[in-house]
């Protein structure tokens, strides 16, 4: 009997031991999805699950506060991205829509420019975003 009890415990720190090692030597999975909250210099852009987007700036002097600048929504066609604005403080008038190319890479976000009805808004998005 103690032989068995001998023989189990090896096999469970075994296992247990095996497990580890596995689960340390994976990879972390990949997420290409556009959903979520992204950081570009001192503009935040999250892009919600239900078909909004919401884009807010960081509060010069104060980094841990932003202002909210912008609420609307979009639309995503394989790897096209088009705001509508719908409120906020933009300069942006209510249903100018952005078209724009986007590629996502893990953590990182780029979009470029295909046209977009507001220029102020086409100057200052296209870019690299860092997931946050």
């Amino acid at each position: 009997m103690y032989s068995n009890q001998k023989i189990m415990k090896k096999s469970i720190v075994f296992l247990l031991l095996t497990g580890v090692f596995l689960l340390f030597s994976c990879e972390p999975p990949v997420n290409n999805s556009l959903i979520g909250k992204w950081k570009k210099d001192a503009m935040y852009l999250t892009v919600y699950e239900n078909g909004t987007q919401r884009g807010e700036y960081i509060i010069p002097g104060d980094p841990t506060q932003t202002q909210y600048d912008v609420m609307g929504n979009y639309t995503l066609s394989a790897d096209t991205f088009q705001f509508i604005n719908l409120s906020g403080l933009s300069s942006c008038p209510y249903g100018d829509t952005g078209t724009y190319k986007f590629t996502v890479n893990n953590n990182s976000l780029t979009l470029v420019l295909i046209a977009d009805q507001c220029g102020g808004r086409g100057n200052f998005m296209p870019g690299n975003y860092t997931r946050q």
